[in-house]
């Protein structure tokens, strides 16, 4: 078919290109733009990429009338098989490309690439980017990629950023992170995180990863908070954690939390698990909680709704 065909000719002359660059140029130069000549200048760049990348850039920067979608899809293919193979070296060019339609991507591409291999280099390469937005998202890629295997060492990077939405949001995703290697050394840390409603999700993320791995160590954490929206978010995970298997005790936490309305979501979730095993203790039990009088009856209406509910299916083995 034409579409082979044209397949097969642009491999072709991608070989030629890797034999000998100038007559592969040449000839690509003569061609028309269009169906053939950008892909066998994409297949070109990848075959040259594999002898020699900073050949293969050059060569495409000798090109002159490329369709601008072909030159940025070539240079991208270039500069991200050198960013898995030399990071540093990819780094390195791409300092002298800052016109480059690519070039934005492209160093938050690299500067993932660098950290995964050389944290240190990664984030002063990164910093001295010229352009603000772009070194900013370069360095909180570089800071991303770090966190994932030294969320301490990521922190500590985080100060050379300036406060941003993106700094806040990195300084979660590390926290994160953190959490679930060392969730001690995580709550350490958490105050330093700017106050508002993700500290609290900082909190109760916290809260959550460490119940898994250490329910009593993580009860002890809880009750050492002060009322405020972080304890609340804490102790809602931990509720979260016991509805089903300890309605008591979660129910016991849920009356510490300080908002009305995030004590009473915790206080269906609970009773909404218990009525469905046990309607007559569910009834009991709320009527021992401190509600308002507008919150009183809606509890009693919630245990009535699920005592309607139809029975769970059972399981069918064949």
């Amino acid at each position: 078919t034409g579409a082979d065909l044209n397949t097969a000719t642009s491999r072709a002359i991608g070989q030629i290109t890797a034999t000998d660059s100038m007559t592969g140029g040449s000839y690509i130069s003569k061609m028309p733009d269009g169906n053939l000549r950008n892909p066998a200048i994409l297949s070109a760049t990848r075959t040259l990429s594999q002898q020699d990348l900073n050949a293969a850039l050059d060569w495409l920067n000798g090109l002159g009338n490329i369709n601008d979608n072909t030159r940025r899809a070539a240079t991208q293919n270039i500069m991200n098989t050198w960013a898995q193979v030399d990071p540093m070296g990819a780094a390195t060019r791409l300092l002298s490309m800052t016109n480059d339609p690519n070039y934005a991507s492209l160093a938050t591409s690299i500067a993932s690439q660098l950290a995964s291999v050389d944290p240190n280099a990664a984030v002063q390469w990164a910093q001295s980017l010229p352009d603000d937005t772009t070194r900013a998202n370069a360095l909180a890629r570089a800071i991303g990629t770090i966190a994932n295997s030294n969320p301490s060492a990521a922190w500590k990077d985080l100060t050379d950023m300036p406060d941003s939405p993106e700094r806040a949001s990195l300084m979660l995703n590390i926290v994160n992170s953190w959490s679930r290697q060392s969730p001690g050394q995580a709550a350490e840390i958490l105050p330093q995180l700017p106050a508002g409603p993700m500290r609290a999700s900082a909190f109760g993320s916290l809260a959550n990863s460490w119940l898994q791995q250490n329910p009593m160590a993580a009860s002890k954490w809880i009750n050492t908070l002060q009322p405020s929206p972080e304890r609340d978010a804490a102790v809602t995970s931990l509720v979260n954690t016991q509805a089903m298997t300890d309605p008591v005790t979660a129910l016991t936490w849920a009356a510490t939390i300080s908002a009305d309305n995030v004590r009473m979501n915790s206080y269906r979730n609970i009773v909404s698990q218990l009525a469905r095993k046990d309607p007559a203790t569910a009834s009991a039990t709320v009527q021992h909680l401190q509600l308002t009088d507008e919150q009183r009856p809606q509890l009693p209406k919630l245990i009535h709704h699920q005592t309607q509910q139809p029975p769970a299916p059972p399981h069918l083995y064949t």
